[in-house]
């Protein structure tokens, strides 16, 4: 996750990508609660590699 100060000046977005379930991890929240729970670990464990 991209910090919010200047720390990340000349670094790539790419390097601070990480999964929803990370997010969820360090906010507190759930992103996807409507979503059954087998399909939410999917989407949530994914990280974009594009």
């Amino acid at each position: 996750m991209m910090p919010n100060d200047s720390s990340v000046k000349g670094k790539g977005w790419k390097s601070f990508r990480v999964s929803v379930k990370q997010v969820e991890r360090e906010t507190g929240l759930n992103f996807l609660s409507n979503i059954p729970p087998p399909v939410q670990q999917v989407i949530e464990s994914k990280v974009d590699s594009q």
